[in-house]
């Protein structure tokens, strides 16, 4: 099973296992989004999502391109399972904020 795949199956279960090799990865997503989530209400804004993608080094104007793309209900916010199978996504701007979330 790859690493995004296996992203997608614990965002599907919503079940976090400290043994899965891979978990390190997705934890450092996670700790990325709840860093962002600054008034800890679960969700991403749009001003929220602008400033941690400044925080890791991407353009903060691919932030309403992005909230678009993750976000599951489509009104604005993402919780942190759309931030993730977004980060897993393989699309060229998601590799590029994981690679910077592993930098940082």
């Amino acid at each position: 099973m790859t690493e995004k795949e296996l992203a997608l199956d614990i965002c599907k279960t919503r079940c976090w296992d400290s043994s899965n090799p891979h978990q390190q990865s997705v934890d450092m997503v996670r700790a990325t989004f709840f860093q962002a989530d600054v008034d800890g209400d679960g969700w991403l804004n749009e001003q929220e999502l602008e400033a941690a993608m400044e925080d890791i080094g991407s353009k903060k104007s691919d932030a309403p391109k992005l909230m678009a793309a993750a976000s599951s209900t489509q009104d604005g916010y993402m919780d942190v399972y759309d931030f993730i199978r977004w980060s897993y996504s393989g699309k060229a701007a998601a590799s590029r904020a994981l690679k910077a979330m592993q930098r940082s």
